[in-house]
């Protein structure tokens, strides 16, 4: 699972080497590269920390995140549209409308999803594989995930808003 690489040169004591035993990578692109050309497969979350902000509506964050679609093209790599159904009934909402979420003054949303959360059942749903077509360009590609992306959410009573 590739992680915001701003996790493992954070100063807390000991996060990076227990990302590193959980086998996630930094998701930066020379390392996503690498492990995608060394045959390896790599879980993204291309809304990313932005996504936490949304955590409570079907609202996704991918409308301007082409790198991911960028990635594939270089390599050759097939893309798989995953949702979280459930997920937004785990996190405790933050107190105000749009505030990010927080816990107990920790200013990163990643501490939320981790800490602040309810037992809730979370169903992971995978949509088809999609693999470029010779030619296709970000743009395409991308609106073919997007859309991919979409109907898996409808199919799985999700309406997803994306932004």
């Amino acid at each position: 699972f590739a992680i915001g690489s701003q996790l493992f040169y954070t100063p807390i004591l000991l996060i990076r080497e227990f990302l590193i035993m959980a086998g996630c990578i930094p998701a930066d692109k020379p390392t996503l590269v690498s492990h995608v050309r060394s045959g390896n497969s790599v879980a993204l979350t291309p809304g990313g920390f932005q996504d936490l902000k949304h955590m409570r509506t079907n609202n996704i964050v991918l409308q301007k995140r082409k790198g991911f679609v960028a990635l594939a093209l270089e390599t050759g790599a097939q893309l798989v549209p995953v949702l979280c159904v459930g997920e937004q009934n785990v996190v405790i909402p933050p107190r105000k409308a749009g505030e990010s979420y927080r816990y107990k003054g920790m200013k990163w949303g990643i501490w939320a999803f981790l800490l602040a959360h309810r037992p809730y059942p979370i169903k992971v749903v995978f949509g088809p594989a999609m693999s470029p077509a010779v030619g296709e360009s970000v743009e395409e590609l991308h609106a073919r995930y997007t859309a991919a992306l979409v109907q898996l959410g409808q199919e799985h009573g999700m309406e997803l808003q994306v932004m």
